[in-house]
């Protein structure tokens, strides 16, 4: 019984680390990101999310450029977004607030969007022309 029970968690730990499988870098900090490459994963988001460690986020991948538009309806935690173009130079970055249902509109056409805990992008001296480097093959993703 126990030893079934200590399975059970071993397998619930690796589940969830890989959940955050795909890693950026933008300057010299490393984030672990979860992938959002269809509609569905992408309008969830982190609806429902509680916390978020440190260096970890969310990378939203579009097909192609396009005016991008998000919201924190049901998502209890501050995050920030950075609205990022096709080669992965940051274009704008906004606070969002928890619950909210104001939309935050990209002004530029971007690829992917990036959320992360509030104060990251301030923590790690993150800023608009900062370039992300992908640690993967983003143009191999089944992206929908």
């Amino acid at each position: 019984m126990i030893l079934r029970a200590l399975f059970a968690l071993i397998f619930y730990i690796s589940c969830a680390n890989h959940v955050y499988d795909k890693e950026i870098i933008i300057n010299d900090t490393k984030f672990f990101v979860k992938l959002a490459l269809d509609e569905v994963t992408r309008a969830k988001g982190y609806m429902g999310t509680e916390s978020i460690n440190e260096n970890n986020g969310m990378l939203f991948i579009f097909k192609e450029e396009k005016n991008l538009s998000f919201w924190m309806k049901d998502t209890p935690v501050p995050l920030e977004i950075a609205y990022i173009n096709s080669v992965g130079v940051i274009k704008e970055i906004y606070s969002l607030v928890p619950f909210s249902q104001r939309v935050v509109n990209s002004r530029y056409k971007v690829k992917y969007a990036l959320e992360v805990p509030e104060g990251s992008f301030s923590k790690f001296k993150i800023k608009v022309g900062d370039r992300v480097k992908f640690n993967f093959d983003v143009n191999s993703l089944n992206v929908e």
